[in-house]
């Protein structure tokens, strides 16, 4: 009788490559996949296939869910928390060189005018690399703002100024405010009593 493996005596970057390929598979996708360790333990999968648009989806959300279901999955096989990428033809790579362009962009603009910067909403993983392409900035803060319908949170750059005397000591006084809310949001966008 052949003894099904422990999941967890299985190296995890091939546990996620096998994962990963079934999934595809069951989704109709022809692909080769890479699997590796990352430095942190971490497995890190890369996808070669002639649908890589497809595959990424619009602003990447089809990439992402894969790589969500992948992980999903090895949670639950493993019992234990799991850490995964999954990136299709160097896209990851790609977009955060993009968004460290943008962010230097930002910068550039808040020092030039002493506005704030804001971004379109964004993923964490995408705000994480703003934040940390613009961590060793001491003139600038980042922050990211409340999340929107779909859970994706604005980044802000703003200048780093605080204030002296009794308003230092309430930091959240000096976070920058929008001058208007957007469209749609706001007294203006409630209906008036009877309608």
């Amino acid at each position: 009788m052949n003894e099904v493996p422990n999941p967890n005596e299985v190296p995890l970057p091939d546990a996620a490559r096998e994962v990963l390929k079934e999934l595809l598979a069951k989704a109709g996708f022809e692909a080769e996949i890479d699997a590796s360790e990352t430095p942190e333990g971490d497995a890190a999968l890369r996808v070669r296939t002639p649908e890589a648009a497809r595959l990424i989806g619009r602003a990447a959300q089809v990439l992402d869910a894969v790589e969500y279901l992948v992980v999903r999955i090895l949670q639950q096989q493993r019992k234990a928390p799991v850490r995964c990428t999954v990136d299709v033809e160097g896209y990851r790579d790609r977009r955060a060189a993009q968004l460290v362009e943008e962010a230097l962009a930002a910068a550039r603009h808040v020092r030039r005018t002493g506005e704030p910067y804001a971004f379109a909403p964004m993923a964490a993983r995408d705000r994480r690399t703003v934040h940390q392409a613009l961590k060793d900035e001491a003139d600038l803060v980042t922050e990211s703002e409340a999340p929107d319908a779909q859970g994706r949170k604005r980044l802000v750059v703003h200048p780093s100024r605080r204030p002296s005397g009794p308003a230092a000591d309430h930091p959240a006084d000096d976070l920058p405010h929008d001058p208007e809310p957007p469209a749609g949001v706001g007294p203006e966008a409630m209906p008036a009593a009877g309608e």
